[in-house]
């Protein structure tokens, strides 16, 4: 999987958004032979919304739909602005989040989704991840993935985004938390998140722990995996040079 970046669809950005932008009635009317698509985004980022509303045009006939400037839009944003968007999402055949960093910070986008996917979900809604130019994909490229899970991680979106991400490309020999609660703190005031269970963790054992067997564990810092089979850990030292 890549992530693609802005700027990546320029070639096909040589077109007027003017139908685009159009009501949605007349884009229905005109595109009663084409699927029709509710194009979410942020609005100050029309460069990369023409690339790809051409790209979508060109390569597969669709026709897309905006809401920015759609002249039947209220003129300030209001409840109506909202009731509006309401009705352009379920009349469209689909529905594209344009997920640039601005749209995933952005509320509006963020609600818009969330409509859409109460509409359209699973079949009829997708996400088109872009990410700044020039940027990499880090994740993939290293070797190991660990979330430094403080309670600030846990509450951020984002970190909450590249832990999914990392799921997807490290789990689970290559991946781990560093649980980590506010200093002077009980453990019980320690968020977690239900699904951070699934994930091995970073702990230190001081050398009074013992093994099932009766061995004693020895003093230092391991990787601890829960699973249904049982618990196991692994010498840090040794996760690290197994790549």
């Amino acid at each position: 999987m890549r992530i693609f970046q802005q700027g990546e669809f320029s070639d096909y950005s040589n077109i007027s958004l003017n139908e685009s932008r159009a009501e949605v009635s007349e884009i229905l009317h005109y595109a009663s032979a084409k699927t029709t698509v509710f194009i979410s985004h942020k609005h100050d980022e029309l460069d990369d919304l023409k690339g790809v509303i051409g790209f979508l045009q060109n390569k597969y006939n669709v026709k897309a739909y905006i809401d920015s400037q759609d002249p039947s839009m209220p003129k300030v944003t209001s409840a109506e602005t909202a009731t509006r968007i309401k009705d352009r999402i379920s009349r469209c055949d689909k529905f594209i989040l344009l997920a640039t960093n601005g749209a995933i910070d952005s509320k509006w986008c963020n609600w818009e989704l969330g409509f859409g996917d109460a509409k359209k979900y699973n079949k009829h809604i997708a996400l088109f991840p872009m990410k700044p130019e020039g940027t990499y994909d880090r994740i993939s490229r290293c070797d190991k993935f660990i979330l430094l899970a403080t309670n600030g991680a846990i509450d951020s979106k984002w970190c909450n985004w590249e832990l999914g991400f990392g799921d997807a490309k490290k789990y689970n020999k290559h991946i781990a938390l560093f649980p980590m609660k506010p200093e002077g703190t009980y453990d019980r005031n320690y968020k977690g998140n239900e699904y951070m269970r699934i994930y091995p963790y970073i702990v230190y054992y001081d050398g009074t722990e013992k093994y099932n067997g009766g061995a004693p564990i020895a003093k230092g810092y391991y990787v601890r995996e829960v699973t249904k089979n049982g618990n196991f850990i692994t010498p840090l030292n040794e996760w690290f040079i197994n790549r």
